[in-house]
């Protein structure tokens, strides 16, 4: 009975498969370790950062009037971090301070401000890019809605709406929930401002 033998050849066919199985691994390791970091997504520390109690921890909410003479012109903004409270209303396009309120603020107050803030989903929203971020002159004749989570007064996500129906920017959460959260921080602050139409 004849013995079935290998060809001579296929040894040298089955070295090279290896060699081009190894080669074609190595490509592809080098393509993922080598792709620039402009092609991953950027991450998205703002939920972790909205909930910080450090020092260099804040939020703002901005509110902009309608847009009219300068002399008209009025908006205001909170700014709440563990150890103070901020609300300053201001007049013109140049922003001047027509009053400002400032207020003490304890850690643990402000813990439970940021974490009803998360819990109304304040960071699940995307920041818009480009001419789709640029808020100047959206909804002129209503008011535009600003709400930052900062680190050492930086933005780290600013989401903005508006209530003018063809502006709704990049805030997914719902803006009156917000905006009242934002209010309450500030004793009387609806009285403060009711003389300037920006409720």
């Amino acid at each position: 009975m004849r013995r079935f033998v290998l060809p001579r050849f296929m040894p040298a066919v089955f070295m090279l498969v290896t060699i081009a199985l190894i080669i074609a691994g190595a490509v592809s390791l080098g393509r993922v370790l080598l792709m620039p970091s402009g092609n991953k997504e950027p991450s998205d520390n703002s939920q972790t950062q909205l909930v910080s109690t450090t020092s260099t921890a804040s939020v703002r909410m901005n509110v902009r009037g309608p847009i009219v003479a300068t002399e008209n012109f009025r908006g205001f903004s909170i700014v709440v971090a563990p150890q103070s409270r901020q609300m300053s209303v201001y007049s013109g396009y140049n922003l001047n301070v027509l009053t400002q309120t400032n207020l003490t603020n304890v850690p643990s107050g402000y813990e439970q401000f940021v974490y009803a803030l998360k819990n109304l989903k304040l960071a699940e929203g995307k920041e818009l890019s480009g001419d789709k971020n640029d808020t100047k002159g959206v909804c002129p004749t209503g008011i535009l809605y600003e709400f930052a989570i900062l680190d050492n007064n930086k933005s780290v996500k600013t989401l903005w709406t508006t209530n003018c129906a063809s502006y709704r920017g990049s805030l997914k959460a719902n803006r009156s929930e917000l905006y009242n959260l934002f209010m309450a921080q500030i004793p009387n602050s609806s009285t403060i401002i009711s003389p300037y139409n920006l409720n």
